[in-house]
């Protein structure tokens, strides 16, 4: 029988490091996910990465326009999850 790849649950704090800083613990684990199982996100995760990476303080450190990519190839390759209880 053939192995189902492991959903691993991103959040934004996780995503952001993964932009920021591509070589670190935070950005290999994405990486991992994306390569070797399903990167989960849900609606509200994905709306509210939207919304952090929006805000200027992050210009320094990576563009707009990038920071927009990373979205746009965010909502590609991951799998949205519907959140049906908080936790």
């Amino acid at each position: 029988m053939p192995h189902e790849p492991e959903r691993i649950v991103a959040d934004t704090n996780l995503l952001v490091s993964r932009l920021l800083l591509p070589q670190s613990v935070p950005a290999e684990a994405v990486r991992k996910a994306v390569d070797e199982g399903r990167l989960l996100v849900s609606e509200a995760t994905l709306e509210e990465l939207a919304d952090v990476l929006s805000r200027a303080k992050f210009d320094p450190y990576v563009s707009l326009e990038d920071r927009q990519a990373f979205i746009r190839v965010l909502n590609r390759i991951a799998e949205r999850v519907i959140v049906t209880a908080p936790i």
